[in-house]
């Protein structure tokens, strides 16, 4: 009736700035909530290799909570002069994914030791334009079963199953790693641009002279 049309309207109106003023507050809290999740889901970690060296290392985490919760653990690890903060994107892109389908997942990147970055060198070396004089590929194999043993031992998270992803030399040090005991749980290698060997690297880098062959 024409009498009734005011009253539905103003009773369509005030239920659609109800509705309006719901879904924005709504917003505002998903919105403050993905803010908090992005600001705790980072950290900075420290442990040691068996030579004593500290590494140093990033960790995102989708859902951060307080205690040991078991989730998968996906450990970056850069090449010779690459650092952690290289992966930034990968790292995030990691965590939002899974963050979208409701799931945990903890992301670790890390310096390696006498390479550049946070990670500690040799005595000596610290000084800009010397970190990387003592790199070796033994002691980024001491890294990686140095960042596998904090993950079992960390207690702010378990890993479920653990992904390791080398980049460039890395691989070359993740090769060797993969047939220490100390890297038996690692269920899956991903192998980004990797280098196919020491010697074939060093060769490429250095003007086609074969150190390696040389000294040999």
């Amino acid at each position: 009736d024409a009498a009734r049309r005011p009253w539905l309207l103003g009773l369509f109106a005030g239920g659609w700035q109800r509705m309006s003023a719901l879904g924005g507050l709504l917003w505002h809290r998903a919105r403050r909530r993905a803010q908090n999740q992005r600001e705790t889901s980072f950290e900075v970690v420290r442990f040691a290799d068996h030579r004593g060296l500290e590494v140093v290392g990033l960790l995102n985490r989708a859902f951060p909570e307080e205690g040991s919760a078991e989730v998968p653990l996906v450990l970056i690890v850069p090449g010779f002069g690459g650092r952690k903060e290289t992966f930034s994107a990968l790292a995030g892109t990691l965590v939002d994914n899974f963050r979208r389908q409701h799931q945990d997942v903890a992301v670790l990147r890390i310096d390696c030791t006498d390479n550049l970055g946070e990670s500690e060198c040799a005595p000596g070396n610290a000084a800009e334009g010397r970190r990387n004089l003592a790199f070796t590929t033994s002691g980024q194999v001491a890294d990686i079963t140095a960042a596998l043993a904090w993950a079992r031992t960390n207690g702010k998270l378990t890993p479920s199953r653990i992904v390791l992803i080398t980049s460039s030399f890395g691989s070359v040090a993740g090769r060797v790693a993969l047939t220490r005991p100390e890297c038996a749980d690692v269920s899956l290698w991903v192998s980004y641009m990797d280098a196919a060997d020491a010697q074939d690297s060093i060769l490429q880098v250095a003007g086609h002279v074969d150190i390696v062959g040389n000294h040999r």
